[in-house]
């Protein structure tokens, strides 16, 4: 990971008030979307994602390592720009469409929500505030800064310092 990227890290962590896990800032939970500047390529289409994700995910996801619902930085951040979850161009590669569908392989986690009905059976009875399709077209158009569809063998090469 370089540096750009541990930054962008540490300070939507620290605008969200949550360190490895724990609540800064005097226990309230920290800070809140009005007090976190959106990150750089956040658009409202990602928020309307998350906006319509959360009444199905925020109550598992809203706090600690998996707290991709505690604020708008920290879905950006920890979802968004995690290429294992999202991978920008390719829905049917980024396991959180894998999760949503209840197709995901390789993983004692082949569902989300964990417990009962897939996503998109919730979705098809008409039980979420967003579709499927409306996530896929999302992950199909998204285009984040410093996160590729495809890896960059030239990222690695090393350089000699004389």
């Amino acid at each position: 990971m370089n540096r750009a990227t541990w930054l962008l890290i540490v300070l939507s962590l620290s605008c969200t008030g949550r360190i490895n896990g724990s609540v800064t800032g005097g226990g309230t939970g920290g800070g809140t979307d009005e007090e976190c500047p959106p990150l750089p390529g956040s658009n409202s289409e990602t928020e309307r994602i998350r906006q319509g994700l959360a009444p199905t995910c925020a109550g598992c996801h809203g706090t600690g390592d998996t707290g991709y619902f505690a604020s708008r930085n920290a879905f950006e951040s920890l979802l968004v720009r995690n290429p294992r979850l999202v991978s920008p161009g390719k829905p049917d590669e980024s396991d959180l469409v894998k999760l949503l569908e209840g197709s995901r392989t390789g993983s004692s986690q082949k569902q989300m929500p964990i417990s009962g009905d897939p996503f998109i059976k919730l979705d098809t009875d008409g039980k979420t505030s967003i579709h499927l399709e409306d996530v896929r077209a999302w992950i199909t158009s998204l285009q984040v800064p410093g996160v590729a569809g495809d890896a960059d063998p030239t990222v690695s090469a090393a350089n000699r310092i004389d």
